[in-house]
């Protein structure tokens, strides 16, 4: 019978000149080395040892040794590549985040996991809220944060938590210095650095105002600020990315929000590293509410229907 098991026995008791030796290698017992080697000697046709004690291969024993060895050493090199495979791809997770989200959540969630996972790799694509979806649905990422739900059908969405506007102006800015929260008249009032990709309500409200320098990111709106060109309607978990000499400034208005939450694809069964990377942003979501001024949301379904 030609299989892995006989032509393993094979190399074992040419390589140890003794049954009894082979056996002990393999952890089998001698009765059942000596079974394999009858096995395999009556499917090819011939006897692989010269005398009953199998002690010393003949001609063509030798030769089968030598291909046998390469058979082996192939299948053994294939089930560890395999193995290592599947370790990685099951500690490996792919992300998509907004900014804000990646600077400040993200890290101490990975952190978490890695408590529990030494081994976890993560894959990081920053990007707008508008793009997520399709970075889901198109199986470009594992799991995304951001603004939601999704245009594309296949997709979920959690919402995770609810991120209020301020209005970021310069420490020196009079506004600043009164430190008051302020409503929609004061704060179209004021020259205005705008983003891009301003959606809904808020894009509605700031329409009203004639903007005249828009960018498409944070660093860059911060940049402006610091340079005197305006003010920006930005959302609060942006202060982890604010560099000194700025102030954020409550809006005045239950509806000048946004919900950062969790886009998946629908059906797809996810790793258990990126089901422990979820399950720890949920906590740090949690832990760290207070202090970033978000409120969570919890009575979401956080499963598939």
């Amino acid at each position: 019978m030609l299989t892995l098991m006989n032509f393993r026995v094979l190399v074992a008791v040419a390589e140890t000149g003794s049954i009894r030796v082979a056996a002990q290698k393999l952890g089998r017992t001698p009765s059942a080395v000596s079974m394999s080697l009858k096995q395999l000697e009556e499917a090819i046709g011939t006897p692989l040892f010269d005398g009953d004690r199998k002690a010393h291969p003949t001609r063509l024993g030798w030769n089968c040794v030598e291909t046998a060895r390469d058979l082996l050493n192939h299948y053994d090199t294939a089930c560890a590549s395999i193995t290592a495979n599947a370790r990685t791809e099951s500690s490996h997770c792919t992300v998509a985040a907004v900014v804000s989200f990646a600077a400040e959540i993200l890290p101490a969630a990975v952190r978490r996991v890695r408590q529990k996972l030494p081994e976890f790799r993560i894959s990081l694509r920053e990007s707008l809220s508008i793009r997520l979806g399709d970075l889901v649905a198109d199986g470009l990422v594992d799991v995304a944060f951001g603004r939601g739900p999704s245009l594309r059908e296949e997709v979920l969405y959690e919402p995770l938590f609810v991120d209020r506007y301020s209005l970021v102006c310069e420490d020196n800015h009079a506004l600043a210095i009164q430190g008051a929260a302020v409503g929609w008249d004061t704060v179209l009032a004021q020259p205005l650095v705008a983003f891009e990709n301003y959606e809904g309500y808020l894009r509605e409200i700031l329409e009203r105002n004639p903007v005249t320098l828009r960018v498409s990111s944070a660093s860059s709106a911060f940049a402006m600020i610091r340079a005197g060109m305006g003010s920006c309607v930005m959302p609060n978990l942006s202060r982890s990315l604010a560099p000194t000499g700025v102030r954020f400034l409550p809006i005045v208005d239950p509806a000048a929000y946004r919900t950062i939450g969790i886009l998946k694809r629908r059906g797809r069964r996810l790793s258990p590293a990126t089901m422990l990377l979820l399950d720890r942003v949920r906590r740090t979501v949690t832990d760290q509410a207070e202090r970033l001024g978000l409120e969570p949301v919890t009575d979401q379904p956080k499963t598939d229907p």
